[in-house]
């Protein structure tokens, strides 16, 4: 006799932290915005912008990210162009600062970016340059 197995998989979600950091893709930022962002970086201080509030969002965003809630979260926004290679890394320090830093590739390509993060409206946050 052939005994069978039956296996009965659980999917279950994995839990969202609380203080886990939002990553959202850059497909809501506005095509014209996006050029304009790579053609005059200089209205990004620093290589980033905090947006606050929806009526600035607005600005950037088409249609603006469903899963923000601006009452309780800002977006970080990052737009430079660089190496293929390039990269923003995070990670969260004892203390609970956000440090962002921007690593520069190595490779001679021109590749515009952006990166869009969701903090919560108490969160701190550094941003860092590695030029290597």
């Amino acid at each position: 006799m052939i005994k069978k197995l039956i296996f009965i998989m659980c999917f279950v979600p994995f839990p969202v932290f609380a203080d886990e950091l939002k990553v959202l893709p850059s497909i809501y930022v506005d095509n014209e915005i996006r050029e304009n962002l790579i053609k005059y970086p200089e209205i990004i201080d620093n290589g980033y912008v905090l947006i606050e509030e929806e009526r600035i969002a607005k600005l950037f965003f088409s249609p603006i990210p469903p899963d923000v809630n601006f009452e309780i979260e800002n977006i970080l926004l990052f737009s430079w162009s660089g190496s293929g290679q390039d990269e923003i890394e995070h990670n969260r320090d004892e203390d609970g600062i956000y440090n962002f830093v921007y690593k520069r590739g190595l490779t001679k390509d021109l590749v515009n970016h952006i990166k869009i993060y969701v903090l919560k409206k108490n969160d701190k946050f550094l941003f860092h340059r590695v030029l290597n």
